[in-house]
């Protein structure tokens, strides 16, 4: 999250439609995901990850496996079967996450708000 300016992520959790998960350790907020329906129209039937992010303490020791784990069944019980995420180019780390938990990369790309590009990769 270092690429977002100070204050721009935390005011997306309220948004419409938008659910989130935060996992606490030891009464310290560890990590988040959020997802929702997509919001691509073409993409309607699927359910989307939009962000899943950890402390960095915290990486590689299965607590992201948990909450991605968690958030899909959480898509899942809202009845959505496939679902697809999007992960910046340069973000080898959750590319390989991502991947080695199933999803995969598909041919869409889009450019963020930011100017970074992301390919989708989905879940099915």
């Amino acid at each position: 999250m270092d690429h977002l300016p100070k204050g721009e992520w935390a005011k997306n959790l309220s948004s419409e439609g938008r659910r989130s998960l935060v996992m606490i350790e030891d009464n310290q907020m560890i990590g988040t995901s959020s997802y929702c329906s997509s919001r691509l129209s073409r993409l309607h039937e699927y359910g989307e990850i939009i962000s899943i992010y950890m402390l960095p303490d915290y990486m590689g020791k299965g607590y992201g496996k948990q909450l991605l784990h968690e958030t899909i069944m959480c898509l899942k019980e809202e009845g959505y079967h496939d679902l697809y995420l999007w992960v910046l180019k340069e973000n080898h780390h959750a590319r390989k996450f991502y991947k080695n938990a199933g999803f995969i990369q598909s041919d869409d790309v889009l450019f963020n708000s930011f100017g970074k590009m992301s390919n989708r990769f989905k879940f099915t």
